[in-house]
Parts: structure tokens; C-alpha cells; sequence
């Protein structure tokens, strides 16, 4: 079955929104080339800027696992760019 997550994230330091996107968009490139994803979506919140959602789709919950194990995962949130506010695992309805 598909697995879907979306998870939200705040820059911590306002001048690393740029930053971020960089990172961000880096580790989109990654992820988009793990053999389980289907969807790695960036949205920026238009209200504050600081505010980020991922929008994911793995081919099953155990290929989402591995992806967060991966070395490409790992170094983003290591670069310690972001807070992480909340995920979410869903399901189409």
C-alpha cells in the first residue's frame, strides 16, 4: 500500500530561508532517486516564508523507513537548518 507523509518545517534563523531552499531542493534531488519514491513535493507557506511542507509518497511504509535512514536525510537535518513542527502519515480517500 502507498505511503504518504507530509511533514511540516520552520527555519530557525529567518536568514537561512535561501539556505534552506537550497537544501531543500538538494535533498529533493536525492530523494527523487530512491528506488521506493513516487512524490517529494516542496511547498513554501505564502503567509510566513519560514514555513515549509513536504509532500511525500513512498511505494509502502518500509520504503519511507529507509528513506528516513538515508545519508542524504540524515546530512540535511544535521545541517540543523529547520525546525521540525509536525508529520503526518496519511492515506488517500
Amino acid at each position: 500500500e502507498k505511503f504518504y507523509s507530509t511533514g511540516i518545517l520552520k527555519v530557525i534563523e529567518k536568514q537561512n530561508i535561501e539556505k534552506t531552499k537550497k537544501a531543500l531542493i538538494e535533498l529533493q534531488k536525492h530523494t527523487i532517486n530512491e528506488i521506493g519514491n513516487l512524490t517529494f513535493d516542496i511547498q513554501q507557506s505564502i503567509e510566513n516564508d519560514s514555513d515549509f511542507l513536504i509532500w511525500e509518497c513512498f511505494e509502502n511504509e518500509t520504503e519511507f523507513k529507509k528513506h528516513l535512514a538515508s545519508e542524504h536525510l540524515i546530512n540535511f537535518l544535521n545541517l540543523n537548518l529547520v525546525e521540525f513542527i509536525k508529520g503526518y502519515a496519511t492515506k488517500k480517500i
